[in-house]
């Protein structure tokens, strides 16, 4: 095959017939890989939909190879502080001794970062005795060699080198079968029969696997990555310990998938039974959301709460992501005002459907807080309904002032109303209200067609790497060193979302594990007896208490 042959394959691709399943043929690859001893899995299987990481890719190198007892013989030095488990210090320290890896600088490894499709096949490039030092081939072209040998099916190939795809744990699986039926470099002879001879495995495991003769074609074809929902449980090892935790992944790109967020009884300051909530909705997925005040007599949220393009709750401080009408996610800490606006003056309320009322503060009421809301302190309250400003009044301190369904209430503190750039409403304006940003997010938080939107906290992962910056809000220790049942949120590289569960994991476990997972941004959101998890009606998780907000999943027919 030439490179003009491979440049020219996108003009052939949409002949291609169907690809295979997912499911079953990397599980069947898995179990070939298994039976031979060189795929273990995890406590809870092998976790396909899960993201291979360097370590994954380092120790299946150095098992391709056939050197693992050599590797966990290893009696020298591992010069990568990154990595604490004793065994994987074995296979790294081993593989930087025989010049495998040099790491990622600084004598780091980055073991939990995830792998991409062009590193494992470089791998199996390196395996099969093609040497890129030697310039047998380039990382940037090696998917050009790969085709040429048979390692991935041509079509395949292309489109790995001209498009960015996931890497996941059944790619791991499925290249390294198809490593071991493709011949070594200069050879008639197959990976699989040169581990054979080496004793790495026996004559029956080969042909229990069916790997020296195979019946069927295991070079590698690209999987359909047009999977919109996966949920699996999984035990991970992690550098601070094992954590068990439910992993749903949801492909946003699909715009079958809708993200939504909810608040009981469509009112502020309520909450329901997780299983009235459950029973109420045909949502694929439902989690708890928004911390809340549990323990308080009117369970007011905490932080920004957006659905369906509306923001029901608005109080800044918390970490947010909001996701967009097209399914694009935005993160930061966005610090909001909401701004009604007239012609000739505007008023910036700091809150919206707060419980916060003091002389020095504004806030707004709508229909999402209830039919009325009561005065803690004298204020001026501006009525405005279907956009125009109908009733200004003054009032006393435990006032109880009616809600309009069709508009929404300034309550606007005596002190506040005495600044001197304050401009007195006028019944008969008409006015717009919307929410605005006191200063610009840090890191591009932008409200663009955001239609839903939920906070928590801490920060797990921001730009690809754990956050350690501890703010003052998380200093207890349930935010520091206790394992409780916790409930987080992120994103990776692609804008795909993972929702974790798990019943017991510190707040350092859930970064490490977020990151494991391949999420370049997440946040913690409730935990404790707020966990919650339920999967098409079914509760898998079920919360200690009653819920106020809940984040939801749709995937429609």
């Amino acid at each position: 095959m030439t490179k003009k042959f491979f440049a020219l394959l996108i003009s052939i691709i949409l002949v291609f017939s169907a690809l295979p399943s997912f499911a079953e043929t990397s599980t069947k690859n898995a179990d070939r890989l298994n039976t031979l001893g060189l795929f273990r899995g995890t406590d809870s299987g092998y976790a396909l939909e899960g993201s291979a990481t360097r370590i994954h890719a380092l120790i299946m190198l150095i098992r391709l190879l056939g050197e693992e007892d050599e590797a966990l013989a290893y009696k020298g030095e591992c010069p990568f502080t990154d990595i604490t488990a004793d065994t994987y210090k074995l296979y790294a320290g081993y593989a930087y001794s025989k010049g495998y890896t040099s790491g990622t600088g600084n004598n780091t490894f980055t073991p939990d970062s995830t792998v991409t499709f062009r590193d494992y096949t470089t791998f199996l490039l390196r395996a099969l005795g093609y040497s890129d030092k030697a310039g047998d081939f380039t990382y940037k072209e090696c998917f050009y060699l790969a085709a040429l040998i048979g390692l991935i099916e041509e079509n395949s190939a292309y489109i790995l080198s001209t498009t960015e795809k996931p890497f996941y744990r059944a790619d791991m699986v499925d290249l390294s079968v198809s490593a071991l039926t493709t011949n070594t470099k200069n050879s008639d002879t197959s990976l699989a029969t040169e581990l054979l001879q080496k004793g790495v495995f026996s004559k029956n495991a080969a042909q229990s696997a069916n790997i020296l003769t195979p019946q069927e074609s295991y070079h590698y074809t690209e999987h359909d990555y047009s999977t919109t929902f996966t949920h699996h449980e999984e035990t991970f090892s992690l550098p601070s310990g094992k954590v068990t935790a439910n992993v749903i992944y949801v492909n946003l790109k699909n715009p079958s998938v809708k993200v939504k967020a909810a608040i009981a009884n469509n009112t502020i300051g309520t909450t329901l039974p997780f299983s009235d909530i459950v029973a109420g909705s045909n949502a694929k997925v439902i989690v708890n959301a928004n911390f809340f005040e549990a323990y308080a007599s009117i369970p007011y949220p905490v932080g920004h709460i957006m659905a369906e393009g509306q923001f029901l709750y608005g109080v800044s401080g918390m970490y947010s992501f909001g996701f967009t009408k097209n399914n694009e996610i935005t993160v930061g800490s966005p610090s909001l005002f909401f701004t009604v606006t007239a012609p000739s003056a505007s008023w910036s309320c700091y809150e919206l459907n707060s419980q916060t009322q003091t002389a020095d503060y504004s806030v707004i009421y709508t229909p999402a807080f209830g039919k009325t809301f009561t005065t803690k302190c004298p204020a001026m309250t501006v009525t405005v309904e279907n956009g125009v400003i109908t009733n200004v009044n003054n009032v006393s301190t435990g006032t109880t002032v009616s809600i309009p369904q069709t508009g929404y209430v300034m309550f606007l503190g005596t002190n506040y109303t005495k600044t001197h750039y304050f401009a007195t409403p006028t019944v008969g304006t008409p006015v717009t209200m919307a929410p605005t940003f006191f200063v610009a997010d840090k890191e591009g938080f932008t409200l663009d067609d955001v239609t839903t939107i939920v906070s928590g906290g801490p920060r797990l992962v921001k730009n690809g790497a754990i956050y350690n910056t501890l703010e003052a809000f998380y200093n207890e220790a349930r935010f520091t060193t206790m394992a409780t049942t916790r409930t987080a949120i992120g994103r990776d590289s692609k804008g795909n979302l993972y929702i974790i569960s798990t019943p017991r994991a510190t707040i350092g476990q859930l970064k490490e594990l977020m990151l494991h997972l391949g999420c370049t941004d997440a946040i913690n959101l409730d935990g404790g007896a707020s966990t919650a998890l339920a999967i098409d009606g079914s509760i898998l998780r079920s919360p200690g208490r009653n819920l106020a907000t809940t984040l939801q999943i749709f995937v429609e027919n």
